[in-house]
């Protein structure tokens, strides 16, 4: 397999382009070219918008035919660039700079106090500036990140216990130039999530979720049921689009993590994929500036996902 910088033109445009495994991820570019009236037209298609990707097989979907964004363009073509492991400019050395400003007890014996991290990323000669903030009590933690590139991405995230309960919010806002570090999809993303408990044994979990590349908002509502180290949720999701699901969903905390989850449409449509979660990504550009971390033994952990579509034989 050629290693390096890629260029593939594709003519005529099929929904379906393999690319070969082992793409570098986010190092795609994808335009459309043409002309409308003799005049030459290029469009760049956005990630999670026009096109998905699958970085380690290789394979681009596009998910918006070109006929439909762009039907005045004559004999429309698709010129796909990308990078595969043993590029020169991916072996730039990477180096960064920062300071770390913490005060209270944060992550210390006590319950309250606060972290500012400031940070300064080059990675191939392109350089990202990082500012993560949190604030933290007894009952409450709040994180910021703010990332600025060629354009902006920011992750607010919050906790929030009340009683027994709790509340978890994340919002990521990405502009359509941020080309830095943890590279997402342009647009918003939010999602909420609450779990109130209403005897030792029972309680009630609800999610909301919003997407602004899918123009999707989705959510959910389990009664759950824990008997030592086994949890059991049954409940219905809905979204925008009028998908009504049955959802079961088991679980298994020891002497392995264990998670089984199944989605049943009731009105024939396809079950939407769920989104990883946007603000519990790693933050390499901070972490390697502190010292003095300490380690965990992460436990084994499986999980199996499944769905399909009512009415099908």
């Amino acid at each position: 397999m050629t290693q390096g910088r890629q260029h593939l033109s594709v003519q005529p445009i099929r929904s379906v382009i393999e690319l070969g495994p082992g793409v570098t991820p986010a190092s795609e570019t994808l335009r459309v070219t043409g002309q409308v009236q003799g005049v030459s037209r290029v469009r760049t298609l956005t990630r999670g918008i026009d096109y998905s990707v699958t970085y380690d097989t290789g394979v681009v979907t596009l998910t918006r035919p070109v006929a439909l964004t762009d039907p005045d363009l004559e004999q429309p073509q698709l010129d796909i660039t990308f990078d595969r492991p043993g590029d020169p400019a991916q072996l730039t050395p990477v180096w960064g700079v920062g300071m770390r400003r913490a005060w209270g007890s944060f992550k210390g014996s006590g319950n309250s106090g606060g972290e500012v991290v400031l940070a300064y990323v080059d990675e191939a000669r392109n350089g990202t500036f990082g500012v993560r903030a949190t604030l933290q009590d007894t009952s409450r933690l709040v994180r910021f990140l703010g990332l600025v590139n060629a354009g902006v991405r920011s992750e607010v995230s919050l906790k929030q216990a009340f009683g027994q309960g709790l509340v978890t919010a994340n919002v990521v806002v990405q502009t359509e130039g941020y080309r830095g570090v943890l590279e997402g999809t342009p647009g918003t993303t939010a999602n909420v999530s609450a779990a109130l408990p209403l005897s030792p044994t029972f309680g009630v979990r609800a999610r909301a979720e919003y997407a602004s590349a899918r123009q999707r908002l989705d959510s959910e509502v389990l009664g759950v049921h824990t008997q030592g180290a086994f949890t059991f949720g049954l409940g219905a999701a809905a979204s925008s689009e009028g998908n009504i699901r049955a959802v079961v969903e088991a679980s298994l905390t020891q002497p392995v993590a264990l998670k089984v989850r199944h989605e049943q449409s009731l009105t024939g449509q396809e079950v939407p994929p769920r989104s990883a979660p946007t603000c519990h990504s790693p933050q390499p550009w901070a972490s390697k500036l502190r010292t003095g971390s300490s380690g965990k033994v992460a436990r084994p952990s499986i999980r199996v996902l499944w769905a399909w579509r009512a009415g099908q034989a």
